[in-house]
């Protein structure tokens, strides 16, 4: 970024930087002219002089009419007790018991071949014939081409006949394909017609693997389970799960080589065990019934209704038996005794009335399971908040009465954005022939519980991809050669889920494994698709995809932004990701790797103001114990907390889903669809925090405590919590407030003497104030909002170098860039998205090198594409390592940039800032470029101007291109911090960064 400030003086270019910072500036961290007033009597190092400098009148009356108390509701608070729906409803136990003296053994076992079926509706069965396999065959169905020509509501099924000795339980094992894998089908077991077990990964016990020469790694020996069987003879079959149609194969596949049954020992039957929760009226009739019981199909229950618990327990000797509901820190809520003779089997129903909130483990005996009771539902009357979950149903969840009661679940948690994933590759399976089909069922029961939802575009067809270049997971190659092609596919897709889609995010971590082009290649691509969303529907949200690498492909990011692909979209999307400490350890937000690198370089681009949306946030348990999740629980709301403190205006969660990726668990869904902690600890969150508008810290806390005030719509609320251990935290108060505890848990404190004291610790804690607070860093609010895309006749050419003999393959062309020489030709192409035809020439400049060919003139006709071959004329020295960039001017206007990364041999390292003296003597250098770096180029030299909170200060050495910056002398606080140098025609070249020292160390937040 430039500005002009040939003979301005050092206070006004502090002021022209901070006033074109704003826009992406962070309430948390930069500040307005009032807060700026207060942080800059902290710099009082050599020659430096604190700013006495009030706010003035209008911005004064801005700040105060944003946070005055006017806008609140200052009715003191009060504890209500929920609405009484069923008045009528009375609490209760019922107890039944049936004594199940076992019959006498009668021993059996018996083997059956697969091969040697009865009966079967498949038609497309191949036999496999090997010594290997038991009884030397084994069947396979597998419909290579795709779907089943009978389609998925077709019954495929194989049936053998069995005759048993006596009625009674008998144990299936069978060797048959992968349970729970995308590329193989689950399957039912039947007998006589009615259905005994749903096969799939969470049911079935895996005893052994079989490594057949056919597949290795596909086959497995399972414990199914115990099917009831009549005496004499019985059908059982097994029945394909249409559901489980693997959603990027869209095929049944389905092997199978044998069974067995083995009658079960009387000593070690136990009766089908009961235990589970369920409404105790019926929800169907009120407003949004349908989801509030789909939620209740996976455990997440509204906290305004009855619950019935439901279980059993049998006796294997006389005596007694106690059962617990515990909430998530561990205290017993609920709980009783049984008692029965021996074999009887105890059956309970214990009705519940005005359930807590948040989340419970129900146990007896061997017996347990978990459920979330969450805030009203009735509340949730948000239409769009920043609290948002990615989903991923498409990959790990296809079937649709899953999908809807998860969604359902997020739903009444507060969420109000999901994120879902779609394939180019399934949409346009061959080029111009489009098929939108395969995510239309999963999209519209998304969309039916009332949830936004914003799709990721990810994998290309194998068509796209260049063929010569990397095609392996069809994830890239090629993007530069269909452009068009990929605007049509845009263009029918939005269309085409009009009404059902919200947003949509075009392609995944580009700066990661999901894209292997350089830079300028993938901005090109992605600006064809972004036009062809915006053509299909004006008011439609696009983004890029998330950038997910700290530091790794900063330079990435940087030339994504220098080809401007930030006017192309609604949003700047990144991703956050952590492991969980191994040593249960307490994860600041802002201190891990995205938040140190990523917001630097999204406040530095994004002049543009657009809202920032991080659409994958999450935390990866690794040692999968409950403390684990307890320690997801607590993150859920810190991070999302800090992160709307640090600029984010959408948060999204990772993930909803089950989900293992690495060895360790993201999902807030556990594999049996039962929910973990996190899910109960986010719906205390949106339930207070409600429309979350970040306000700024607390600044009254004790020693290593966080706190973040918001108002939620209504009122002022805080999060705070501590970083070890637990403290009292008093502040002042006049009127009473509620805090509620991590899961909900409500307390209503009364002033004493003017002052209220509550106790924190590392679990989050909520206060919601009568009136509001004034100890707050006063703060610029965000001011981006969502803006319809719109472009001109010049955004709609887009320029696309392709330099010679670049090979995609070469991912060291995308990290380090293009390696120039004279004479070096690049074919520029000149794609036209308008309905006219463009006439006109593309310019491009390079340190170093005449660019020839800038002089021919090119008329592209409408919605197609023609090229420019300019060549590389070298005219100075060794040692470039910049960036060329081009750009067009077509019927009188230009179009965006595209900007490469180019260098040659003898390239001299450019300088980067170095921060040391810091208190400690610790020398902490800069990240990569777009992060904390001046970058000497385009003849920027001379001595650079240093400003720390707009004054300017001398605590630096700049010898022989390197620059040294001493801040040894400042104390503790929060400085913004630029650094500019001078370029050709008196332009400034600057970098800025926000630091927070803490006596300790430096920590960088986002601008």
């Amino acid at each position: 970024m430039k500005f002009t400030l040939k003979t301005v003086a050092w206070l006004l270019l502090a002021a022209m930087l901070l006033t074109s910072l704003a826009a992406c500036t962070n309430p948390s961290e930069d500040s307005t002219a009032g807060d700026l007033e207060e942080t800059t009597e902290a710099v009082s190092g050599p020659d430096s002089t604190g700013s006495t400098e009030q706010p003035s009148e209008a911005e004064s009356e801005s700040e105060t009419e944003s946070a005055t108390a006017s806008t609140y509701d200052t009715t003191p608070l009060t504890l209500e007790s929920p609405k009484d729906l069923y008045p009528e409803y009375e609490v209760y136990e019922n107890v039944s018991t049936e004594n199940l003296t076992p019959p006498d053994y009668v021993p059996f076992e018996q083997k059956y071949e697969a091969e040697n079926y009865d009966n079967t509706t498949i038609t497309f069965w191949n036999v496999a014939k090997s010594d290997e396999h038991s009884g030397g065959s084994l069947i396979q169905a597998i419909t290579y081409g795709g779907a089943p020509k009978d389609g998925w509501d077709y019954v495929y099924s194989v049936s053998y006949k069995v005759t048993v000795p006596t009625t009674g339980s008998y144990n299936i094992t069978a060797l048959t394909s992968a349970l729970g894998q995308d590329y193989t089908s689950d399957y039912y077991v039947d007998v006589n017609g009615t259905r005994q077990l749903n096969v799939n990964k969470a049911t079935a016990t895996q005893l052994e693997d079989i490594n057949y020469s056919l597949d290795k790694g596909l086959f497995y020996v399972y414990d199914l389970g115990n099917l009831s069987l009549n005496e004499g003879e019985n059908t059982v079959s097994f029945v394909v799960n249409n559901e489980d149609s693997q959603a990027s194969w869209n095929r049944v596949s389905f092997f199978f080589d044998y069974f067995t049954l083995e009658a079960v020992k009387p000593d070690d039957l136990k009766p089908e065990a009961v235990a589970e929760i369920s409404y105790d009226v019926d929800v169907s009739k009120v407003e949004d019934g349908k989801v509030i019981a789909g939620a209740a199909e996976v455990n997440v229950f509204d906290c305004r209704f009855p619950v019935k618990l439901s279980f059993s327990h049998y006796f294997k000797e006389a005596g007694k038996q106690s059962y617990t509901v515990t909430n998530f820190f561990g205290d017993v809520v609920y709980e009783g005794t049984l008692e029965g003779a021996l074999y009887d089997l105890a059956k309970v129903e214990r009705g519940i009335k005005n359930h807590p909130t948040g989340f419970f483990t129900f146990a007896c005996g061997e017996q347990t399971f978990n459920y979330v009771v969450t805030p009203s539902y009735e509340l949730r009357t948000l239409e769009s908040s920043p609290f948002a979950m990615d989903y991923a149903a498409q990959y790990h969840n296809n079937n649709l009465t899953n999908c809807y009661n998860v969604t359902a679940a997020a739903r009444l948690a507060g969420v109000t954005w999901v994120r879902e994933r779609a394939g180019w590759n399934s949409y346009e399976p061959t080029k111009g022939n489009y098929k939108f089909t395969s995510t239309e069922n999963l999209f519209k029961t998304i969309d039916s519980t009332g949830m936004n939802l914003l799709v990721d575009l990810c994998p290309a067809p194998t068509w796209a991809t260049s063929t010569t270049g990397y095609t392996g997971k069809n994830r890239a190659g090629g993007f530069q050669h269909n452009q068009l092609a990929f605007y049509n596919m845009c263009k029918a897709m939005v269309e085409y889920y009009d009404g059902v889609v919200d947003a949509w995010e075009l392609w995944n971590e580009s700066d990661h494994g999901f894209a292997v082009e350089t830079a300028e290649l993938f901005a090109a691509w992605y600006k064809a698709g972004a036009l062809g969303v915006i053509d299909a529907d004006a008011d439609m949200i696009v983004s890029f995809g998330g950038f997910c690498q700290p530091n790794t492909n900063s330079d990435y990011v940087h030339l994504t932004m220098l080809n401007d692909i930030l006017k192309y979209s609604s949003i700047y999307n990144y991703h956050s990701h952590i492991a969980q400490p191994s040593t249960y350890s307490f994860v600041d937000f802002n201190k891990t790797a995205m938040q140190r690198y990523a917001y630097p370089t999204a406040s530095l681009y994004n002049t543009l103001n657009r809202p920032i949306w991080i659409t994958e946030a999450g935390m990866r348990i690794d040692n999968m114990v409950y403390k684990s999740y307890i320690e997801q629980a607590s993150y859920i709301v810190t991070s999302t907390v800090q992160s709307l403190s640090a600029g984010t205006d959408m948060h999204y969660w990772f993930l909803l889903s089950p989900y293992m990726e690495s060895g360790g668990d993201f999902g807030t869904f556990a594999p049996d669809l039962t929910p973990y902690p996190t899910l109960a600890a986010g719906a205390t969150m949106t339930e207070v925090l409600g429309e979350a508008k970040y306000l700024g810290e607390l600044l009254d806390l004790p020693n290593k405590a966080y706190g973040y005030l918001f108002n939620t719509g209504s009122r002022m609320a805080s999060v705070i919590w501590t970083q070890k251990g637990e403290t009292e935290y008093t502040f002042e108060a006049n009127a009473p407030v509620i805090v509620t505890d991590l899961m909900g848990g409500k307390t209503l404190v009364e002033p004493t003497d003017g002052k209220i004291t509550v106790a924190i610790g590392t679990y989050p804690i909520f206060i919601t104030y009568s009136t509001p607070l004034e100890a707050y860093y006063k703060q610029v609010f965000d001011d981006s909002k969502l803006e319809n895309l719109t472009f001109t006749l010049g955004d709609r050419v887009v320029l696309s170098p392709e330099f010679e003999n670049y090979d995609i393959n070469d991912a060291n062309i995308k990290k380090n860039g293009h390696e120039i020489s004279d004479g070096l030709k690049i074919k520029v192409r000149v794609t036209n998205y308008n309905s006219v035809a463009v006439t006109g020439k593309v310019n491009a400049t390079l340190m170093g090198f005449e660019v020839q060919g800038c002089d021919t003139e090119i008329t592209v006709e409408p919605f197609s594409e023609g090229f420019i071959t300019l060549t590389l004329k070298k005219t100075g020295s060794e040692g470039i390592n910049s960036y060329i960039t081009f750009v067009g001017t077509f019927n009188g206007e230009e179009t965006s940039k595209a900007s490469a990364h180019v260098y040659t041999k003898g390239t001299a390292d450019t300088g980067s800032l170095i921060f040391a003296g810091v208190k400690d003597g610790t020398s902490l250098r800069a990240g990569k470029l777009g992060n904390i770096r001046v970058i000497a180029q385009d003849g920027a030299d001379g001595v650079p101007t240093v400003l720390l909170n707009e004054q300017p200060i001398d605590t630096f050495t700049y010898e022989n291109g390197e620059f040294k910056l001493d801040l040894s002398w400042i104390e503790v606080g929060k400085y913004v911090l630029i650094v500019a140098l001078e370029a050709d025609g008196g332009d400034y070249i600057f970098t800025h960064v926000t630091f927070h020292y803490d006596g300790e160390e430096v920590i960088f937040h986002m601008p």
